[in-house]
């Protein structure tokens, strides 16, 4: 048994199996994969949106579920970290400092060819209201699980197991791979931030702030490389 008292059989199946998970969820729900389940009733811009907010939709959600069965199951003191927050001073202070540091480097990097190559992922001839919508609504669905996933299952568990600084590197560097097919900027950026998000969900016991960063992060960068 670790110092915490928790079972490090236990913890390490969880972040095992949440790696598993988020794999799967990104692999197995790929928009190109979509794009030929949907290929035989929807076409053109139509199907390009679709896919990619079908992908984003049902990935979150398997990832909402699997974290919320895993946790319940073995750290249910836990379970709470969806939809209640706990709000510091040190927590709030951060937020603030890493918002306006992620929103005016997403600025910046949205400049980039590599990123405007990359977002949106839904490339339609015109990103108009549909398109934002649906880009907007698979974001928010896809990012609450992904947080559940990451902020959660592969983070509690570290802290069970590893002093606090050891645990908050390892998911940083779990956060780092799973980003390894994106852009070159964005790649060096989930580095800090993956001791940002993991310290704010251990601060606050809370995926939320973490969420709501992430989703402005990625609805912004979506829309400033849509313009450009």
């Amino acid at each position: 048994m670790s110092a915490t008292g928790a079972d490090p059989t236990v913890m390490a199946a969880l972040v095992l199996g949440g790696s598993v998970v988020l794999i799967l969820g990104v692999v197995g729900l790929s928009p190109a994969r979509l794009r030929g389940w949907l290929g035989g009733v929807l076409a053109g811009d139509a199907l390009e949106i679709a896919s990619v907010a079908a992908s984003k939709v049902g990935a979150g959600l398997g990832f909402a579920l699997a974290s919320v069965v895993a946790l319940g199951a073995a750290m249910p003191e836990h379970t709470a970290i969806g939809w209640s927050v706990t709000v510091t001073g040190r927590a709030a202070a951060l937020w603030l400092v890493a918002a306006v540091v992620c929103l005016t480097s997403v600025a910046l990097a949205s400049r980039q060819p590599a990123m405007r190559e990359r977002y949106p992922e839904a490339r339609v001839a015109r990103f108009d209201g549909r398109a934002r919508l649906a880009d907007a609504l698979g974001w928010l669905v896809y990012l609450y699980g992904y947080e559940l996933l990451l902020r959660g299952v592969l983070l509690f568990p570290l802290v069970a197991l590893l002093p606090l600084g050891a645990a908050l590197a390892v998911h940083s560097a779990l956060y780092a791979l799973a980003h390894l097919d994106k852009p070159l900027a964005e790649i060096l950026g989930t580095v800090p931030m993956g001791f940002v998000f993991g310290w704010l969900a251990i601060e606050t016991g809370s995926i939320l702030p973490g969420f709501v960063l992430h989703a402005a992060i990625a609805l912004t960068n979506s829309t400033l490389c849509a313009r450009r």
